[in-house]
C-alpha cells in the first residue's frame, strides 16, 4: 500500500518498524493514514500494518 508521508506524526500511534519509510527515529508514524489488516485475527501476532512501505536502504 502506498501512502505519502505527512509532516506530522499520527497522534497515539507508536511504530517500531525501522524498515518502513513512514517510521521516525522517535518511533512515530508519518503516514497520512494507516490501515491495519488481519480480518479474522484473534491475537496481535495475526495483525499487520498494510500501510508498510519498505525503505530502499533495507533488506
Amino acid at each position: 500500500m502506498t501512502n505519502s508521508n505527512s509532516q506530522r506524526p499520527i497522534s497515539g500511534v507508536k511504530c517500531v518498524v525501522t524498515a518502513c519509510v513512514h517510521h521516525t527515529e522517535n518511533d512515530e508514524c508519518l503516514a497520512g493514514s494507516i490501515k491495519v489488516g488481519g480480518h479474522n485475527a484473534t491475537d496481535a501476532c495475526q495483525t499487520d500494518c498494510e500501510t508498510f512501505d519498505k525503505r530502499e536502504c533495507c533488506n
